[in-house]
């Protein structure tokens, strides 16, 4: 069976992920810092040589010290993030450095640690693909959220770069945008959560683009129309993303 890899995990848009790509054949490896809660996935995952691995994804010792546990990897899903909602002023610079090492430090690092087994699947014939789980976030830039989107552009840009660097060695990667997430509990009731997606909507995106050579997907109608609005009227989409977010 094929091997993925899912950071991230404990949670959201991680555990629906890991659920998903289990459900359609994969083992899966499942990595985050709470062991508890990986345990806890593990239970509910469909049957197969599943495994949770505990991992700071920001640290680099560590995340080398998991490539040197996993093997005959396939896909590799870069899901583990951290988020702050404050402005720039009344932020805490350890929240700051949060997000800076996980969301970027952490993604190019698993890349890095993770290259020389993607590497060999590719020659061996078998599908090596990296997505990298971005956000709206990295493509607009959102009031009290400066530092966070600023890790997400850059895992934007990141993405693209390392797609054309490994091409040759076919290697995919792609990044995927999800807008807001909510859970079941939350319901769809104002513009605002219309805009939104359940965790195991965006696992499906993100399923379907790990087995494409597709190298971008918004998750959500809308900000995929917005995009495209992007380049004829930018006011106007200024307008409407300051309406409903």
């Amino acid at each position: 069976m094929p091997t993925a890899l899912v950071t991230g995990a404990s949670s959201g848009i991680g555990w629906a992920t890991a659920i998903e790509f289990a459900r359609n054949g994969f083992d899966v490896v499942v990595v985050a810092r709470r062991k508890e809660l990986l345990s806890k996935l593990l239970e509910g995952m469909p049957k197969g040589n599943h495994r949770a691995e505990v991992c700071d994804v920001s640290q680099w010792s560590q995340v080398e010290a998991l490539s040197s546990r996993v093997s005959n990897l396939n896909v590799l899903v870069n899901n583990a993030g951290a988020f702050e909602y404050a402005s720039l002023e009344k932020s805490v610079p350890e929240k700051l450095e949060e997000m800076i090492n996980v969301n970027l430090r952490g993604v190019i690092y698993m890349c890095k640690a993770f290259l020389p087994q993607l590497k060999a699947s590719a020659q061996a014939g078998q599908s090596s693909k990296i997505v990298n789980i971005s956000s709206i976030g990295g493509l607009w830039g959102f009031s009290n959220m400066a530092v966070y989107t600023a890790t997400k552009f850059a895992v934007t840009g990141f993405s693209s770069a390392l797609r054309r660097e490994l091409a040759k060695q076919k290697i995919d990667v792609a990044s995927i945008h999800p807008g807001p997430v909510r859970n079941r509990e939350v319901e769809s009731k104002t513009p605002k959560k219309a805009m939104t997606m359940l965790p195991d909507q965006v696992a499906r995106q993100i399923f379907d683009l790990a087995r494409s050579k597709n190298r971008r997907r918004i998750s959500h109608p809308l900000f995929s129309m917005l995009n495209l609005l992007e380049n004829l009227s930018p006011a106007t989409v200024d307008k409407v993303l300051k309406k409903i977010l």
